[in-house]
């Protein structure tokens, strides 16, 4: 159907209707030529794949900060363990208590997923090795999972 013309805008053609090189087919708010040239319905498989496309790559940097943080926690409970130690002059009696303190500021993540080995505890040096497994949203490879921290400090004495 044709737009009659207004007097005013006599030889201006819109863009849709200067491409087709005619003033008809454009077909603005018809649905008169929904065949080949047509967007209708066009979007939406790519708007799905992009949108998908987007949440795994959002998945997959929230597990990498996950997995970041709990290293880091992991890492400063085992320092504060041995250096709790340490600082006691590498008495064997304070690894219990320090043990339970790095456990408790981890909170349920400490108590399920940790496992402290106490490598070397005398009146030189505190070695503590730390393995844990970091929780996961996606399903991942265990050698990505696994946490695993050794810390060596040495004890204090006056002298």
């Amino acid at each position: 159907m044709r737009r009659p013309r207004r007097a005013g805008r006599r030889g201006r053609e819109d863009g849709a209707t200067a491409a087709l090189g005619s003033d008809e087919g454009a077909g603005l708010g018809s649905d008169e030529g929904a065949g080949l040239g047509s967007d209708e319905g066009a979007g939406l498989i790519d708007t799905l794949v992009g949108f998908v496309i987007f949440l795994v790559l959002l998945l997959v940097a929230v597990q990498t900060l996950v997995h970041l943080f709990a290293v880091s926690a992991v890492t400063a409970a085992a320092n504060d363990a041995a250096e709790a130690v340490a600082a006691d002059g590498g008495n064997p009696a304070a690894v219990a208590a320090a043990q339970s303190t790095a456990v408790s500021r981890l909170g349920p993540f400490g108590s399920g997923h940790t496992r402290f080995d106490w490598l070397e505890v005398n009146g030189q040096r505190v070695s503590l090795r730390v393995t844990a497994r970091s929780p996961a949203m996606v399903p991942l490879p265990a050698s990505y999972r696994d946490i695993s921290r050794t810390v060596t400090v040495r004890t204090e004495r006056f002298r």
